[in-house]
């Protein structure tokens, strides 16, 4: 995982357990990795808990493309990323 080979060049091995780290690509495509738990699925709505915290990406023909352990790639027209105190786009 990418986060956690940042962390093991920087000598901080362990405090990535509470964080995580996100990436949107033009509006098509969004990656993100952490302690990754999908709440709920649907082609309009992905709510997931990363590192603890509740999380949604709202759009368009959604999917998730790859889900592995500790990162998953969700694919369609992204409109908004958002917890409940922050909208990130």
């Amino acid at each position: 995982m990418f986060v956690d080979e940042i962390a093991k060049m920087l000598d901080l091995d362990g405090t990535t357990s509470k964080t995580y780290s996100a990436y949107l690509t033009s509006g098509k495509g969004f990656y993100i990795e952490g302690k990754i738990k999908i709440i709920n699925c649907s082609s309009v709505r992905i709510d997931f808990s990363i590192s603890g915290s509740l999380h949604s990406v709202l759009g368009e023909n959604l999917k998730i493309k790859n889900l592995t352990t500790g990162s998953m790639t969700i694919s369609g027209d992204i409109f908004a990323f958002f917890n409940s105190n922050k909208l990130f786009l």
